[in-house]
Order: structure tokens, then C-alpha cells, then sequence
């Protein structure tokens, strides 16, 4: 059920969210916050605890948000629908 592209689309849907939603972030002034806490934490001795926590971040945002837009986002609208409705409807009798 779940192949490479997942592992590659999921994070990259939440990178992609975060870095859109960060300027509203940073424009409501907690850009000193991030700073902050970056000059203190940031170090040598907590760089790969900050990196998993980055990695499931990514994961967390990139699944809730991928549920979300495809919650909000209409099938019909996507062109060719109908064919692979039937195509995936076939792959799952199967």
C-alpha cells in the first residue's frame, strides 16, 4: 500500500506547507522567537534531535495536509478523473 512515492510526496507536501504558511508565521512577530531559540538550542549536541523532530514534523504536516487538500479539493475537477476511477476500482478487486 505504501511504495516510495509516498515517502517522497508526504514530506515534501509538508515542506511545502510550511514553507508557505511560514511568512504568516513570521509577519505576526515571533521571527525573534524562532532566532532565540535557534542561537540557543542549535548546537552540535542536539543537531540530530532537531533533525528527527524536523523529519517527523515534515511527516505530520505532509499527512494532515495531503488529507486536507484532498478533503477540499473536488475530484471532479481533476481532468481524466472518471479512467482512473475505474482503473483503481479494477486494482482493488484485485
Amino acid at each position: 500500500m505504501f511504495g516510495l512515492e509516498q515517502f517522497v510526496e508526504i514530506p515534501a507536501v509538508g515542506a511545502l506547507l510550511i514553507v508557505g504558511i511560514l511568512p504568516f508565521f513570521l509577519a505576526t512577530g515571533n521571527a525573534s522567537l524562532i532566532s532565540e531559540f535557534l542561537q540557543h538550542r542549535l548546537t552540535k549536541k542536539y543537531l540530530s534531535q532537531i533533525a528527527a523532530v524536523g523529519v517527523v514534523l515534515l511527516f505530520i504536516v505532509g499527512l494532515v495536509g495531503n488529507q486536507l487538500i484532498d478533503a477540499v479539493v473536488e475530484d471532479e475537477l481533476v481532468p481524466g478523473q472518471s479512467r482512473y476511477e475505474t482503473l483503481y476500482k479494477k486494482w482493488r478487486r484485485s
